[in-house]
């Protein structure tokens, strides 16, 4: 199998599973925290086995420890909100998590101090399109 297929296989296997994580965690009767949680328990589990099976070439330093620690909560405070919002909404929580690329775009020139990508910028106004149309069938959760 040649790189480009393995990854483009590779890519739409992710995005498949990207997409079941609304689904799933609208199916799910637990709440968003408990779901984050458990979630959050079997990635622990996983990462102390491969460290076990792979043990880590380099020690990390306390900034680095901290800034891996921050980096944690916030996207264990973006899960919870998301599975709350799939609890409340499934196709508005959807909606928002494409925003992601939205703020990227954005925020990714700022950030990285590189200028802003006309390209990015068209894509970020279909986004917002997509968002503006899909809110007007959804109205009450505005």
């Amino acid at each position: 199998m040649s790189n480009n297929i393995k990854y483009q296989f590779l890519l739409h296997f992710i995005v498949l599973i990207w997409g079941f994580t609304g689904i799933l965690g609208d199916l799910i009767s637990l709440d968003s925290y408990e779901i984050t949680f458990f979630r959050t328990g079997i990635a622990f589990l996983s990462l102390i086995i491969l460290g076990i099976i792979f043990p880590p070439k380099t020690s990390l330093s306390t900034k680095q420890i901290f800034w891996m620690l921050g980096t944690g909560v916030i996207v264990g405070l973006h899960w919870i909100t998301f599975f709350y919002a799939v609890k409340i909404s499934l196709s508005i929580a959807v909606v928002c998590m494409s925003a992601s690329t939205l703020f990227t775009s954005f925020l990714e020139p700022i950030i990285f101090k590189r200028k802003f990508l006309i390209s990015e910028l068209i894509l970020s106004i279909v986004v917002s399109i997509g968002i503006f149309i899909i809110f007007g069938f959804e109205m009450r959760y505005t």
